[in-house]
């Protein structure tokens, strides 16, 4: 029972560090993401007098979506990978050796 409760605690742990970071990341490439693009709209005169690129109000949605959805699923990965390579699994208990 205590090795079924480690294990399901170093699953859980592994994956809410990884949702954790893969979502922080998703969050800070959206940011980034709306630093550099502005949607088209009456504000800004439909994009001649932004700063910013501007672009359709469907384009910037999906760009903030796949974009998000991307850089928090490769960091997710990321960090699964690193807590595996950090922690490796536990050795399962030894097979007894066949009767002769």
């Amino acid at each position: 029972m205590a090795r079924i409760t480690a294990r399901l605690r170093d699953y859980l742990v592994g994956e809410a560090l990884g949702n954790l970071v893969g979502f922080g990341a998703g969050v800070a490439a959206h940011t980034l993401l709306k630093q550099f693009f502005v949607k088209k709209s009456l504000f800004n005169a439909w994009g001649l007098f932004s700063k910013r690129t501007a672009v359709s109000k469907d384009t910037l949605s999906w760009l903030e979506i796949g974009l998000t959805v991307l850089v928090g699923f490769v960091v997710f990965e990321l960090v699964r990978w690193a807590y595996r390579q950090v922690r490796p699994a536990r050795p399962t208990a030894p097979t007894p050796p066949p009767a002769p």
